[in-house]
């Protein structure tokens, strides 16, 4: 991966982080859901990195990412979930909420309110993209 496109990647990844720090404060209900996934790889996955940010153990949490992008998101994940927990509180429980052709939509309930995951698979069952919110999306 080259330095600009790790670059682009570390921006974009604090700017959804950013954003979603901004919104949090006016979000504390969890998104409606019109279904209920059941279990699978793909949810399994995508639970996998939340588990593992939660438990610090960020080279986990990118195990299932695909492989030109997980150094990158592994390096940021270090730098940006300890400052989701200091402003969010202790994660209390998280819950896939529904599953949408590739994407996996998390609801992560924290002390002082909630914050929503979208992870997006690529074709090979490979994580392409994490995403937290500030409101359900």
């Amino acid at each position: 991966m080259t330095k600009k496109t790790m670059l682009i990647v570390s921006v974009s990844i604090l700017l959804i982080v950013v954003i979603g720090l901004i919104a949090f404060h006016s979000s504390t209900n969890a998104p409606n859901s019109t279904s209920t996934p059941g279990s699978g790889i793909l949810t399994d996955q995508a639970l996998n990195v939340i588990d593992s940010m939660q438990a610090g153990n960020y080279q986990q949490a990118t195990r299932d990412f695909d492989s030109r992008i997980a150094p990158t998101f592994s390096q940021q994940l270090t730098a940006l979930w300890p400052t989701v927990t200091a402003k969010a509180g202790a994660l209390k429980s998280r819950t896939v909420t529904r599953v949408d052709g590739n994407k996996v939509y998390i609801t992560c309930i924290f002390e002082k309110g909630n914050l929503y995951g979208v992870v997006e698979f690529g074709s090979t069952n490979k994580i392409v993209n994490f995403s937290m919110y500030g409101q359900p999306v």
